[in-house]
């Protein structure tokens, strides 16, 4: 299996424990904590090592894949496929990024080489995301790669004593390949 993944900026591969530090100071942010579920604020010191630790044991046990995206050889963040269900060949695709590099086609480029992963090498039929309905920036970078709007779930989160509704999106290996073929 192939574990490193290139585009023409990006280099994703799994996480070294080196790159705790950069990663948690990075991912120790309000607005990144803002917009994800599972990820806390302030960030614990040392949780990061820790996180990448449990993430290595799981890429071992092909439970999860998780992916620290470089960009000129700087870690600047994270994309995941996690919650994998191999009998009904489906996963969950999770990522954040540094705020530094919001809004430059970062993290769509790396979606895109882990659904190609996703979908090529692990052979997966279904990969589903989520994210605030007010995270239109995510929302982006779904509909950019090809996931499809499968509908909103009403008050489906609840985070710092409020509800806000889920937007939920996925793509089939189908929907994949008909993608790559009109790039051609």
């Amino acid at each position: 299996m192939k574990l490193i993944l290139k585009s023409k900026r990006l280099i994703l591969r799994p996480p070294k424990l080196s790159d705790a530090p950069i990663l948690e100071k990075y991912i120790n942010d309000r607005l990144i904590y803002r917009w994800t579920l599972n990820i806390p604020y302030p960030y614990p010191k040392g949780g990061y090592k820790k996180w990448l630790l449990k993430s290595l044991q799981s890429f071992k046990n092909k439970k999860s894949f998780n992916f620290t995206i470089y960009l000129n050889k700087e870690p600047i963040g994270s994309v995941d496929l996690t919650k994998i269900e191999w009998s009904h060949k489906r996963a969950v695709l999770g990522y954040w990024l540094a705020r530094k590099y919001w809004n430059q086609g970062i993290m769509t480029e790396a979606v895109r080489l882990i659904l190609d992963f996703g979908f090529n090498q692990l052979k997966l039929n279904r990969v589903e995301s989520s994210h605030f309905k007010q995270n239109k920036r995510s929302g982006r970078v779904q509909e950019k790669c090809g996931l499809r709007l499968e509908g909103i779930g009403r008050q489906a989160i609840f985070k710092d004593g409020k509800y806000f509704d889920e937007v939920r999106r996925a793509i089939l290996v189908s929907d994949y390949k008909k993608l790559k073929n009109k790039k051609k």
